[in-house]
């Protein structure tokens, strides 16, 4: 009777480890955040396994969790107008959003950011289906999903178009929503040229290299932007120190 106790109490115990470790957010292995030279503008760059960036805090948090400005609501001053230098490392070719996650939980840690979610209407962008239907085709869920951009491309893995939709917030600067009614996910590919975000940009203008994003979306994915009122997910901040340096 002893030996089951004992085997129960041993299984329970592994049981909670094992689930603390697959809890575990994933982290970079290193990082140091610095107070910044610069004096205005963000940017940021990486490439599989490093993160480096330079702005202030907030762009940071837009960075990480793929809002606009007016997505974050609250917070002191000083998240405006302080600016940091961060440089990350990982332990692994983390690409794309794997770094983005690693960029929250360092924030989490460094800054003590903590945050709610509430939905606010703003004037923005509803993604919905095009007049001559989708382009592109739904895959069987899978394990791993991807969405890797670069100056005028998105390119997705299995992901839905609510993602698609966070990602042109961030290309745009503008609140996107995902209105097309479809929770599938796909594969997809778009490609714009890089100076043509605006929807005044001509289609085909011969001074771009490619077509606008708006025209891209239509041709390539079948999606529209259409500007209007949209309902959209804000942070509202509750807590945020300055970050640790080192």
């Amino acid at each position: 009777m002893k030996r089951i106790v004992v085997a129960a109490v041993l299984g329970a115990f592994v049981a909670t480890v094992f689930g603390q470790d697959r809890a575990k957010p994933p982290a970079f292995e290193t990082a140091s955040i610095k107070l910044s030279k610069t004096t205005e503008g963000s940017d940021s760059d990486s490439t599989p396994g490093y993160f480096r960036g330079s702005g202030t805090l907030k762009a940071f948090i837009r960075m990480a969790y793929g809002v606009s400005n007016e997505q974050i609501d609250g917070g002191p001053k000083w998240l405006d107008q302080d600016r940091y230098d961060i440089e990350a490392r990982a332990d692994s070719p983390a690409q794309g959003p794997q770094l983005m996650e690693m960029l929250q939980t360092l924030l989490g840690e460094r800054c003590k950011l903590e945050f709610h979610r509430e939905n606010k209407v703003f004037s923005g962008y509803a993604l919905v289906v095009a007049k001559n239907g989708l382009k592109i085709t739904d895959v069987p869920p899978g394990d791993s999903h991807s969405m890797n951009g670069g100056r005028g491309s998105l390119i997705g893995q299995n992901v839905t178009l609510s993602r698609l939709a966070t990602n042109l917030s961030r290309v745009l600067a503008t609140p996107v929503a995902n209105e097309t009614g479809n929770s599938g996910v796909f594969d997809f590919k778009l490609t714009w040229a890089p100076e043509a975000t605006s929807p005044s940009a001509t289609a085909r203008d011969e001074n771009l290299n490619g077509p606008s994003l708006f025209t891209a979306l239509q041709e390539q994915l079948g999606l529209r932007l259409e500007s209007r009122k949209v309902s959209v997910e804000v942070l509202i901040l509750d807590h945020v120190d300055k970050p640790t340096q080192n």
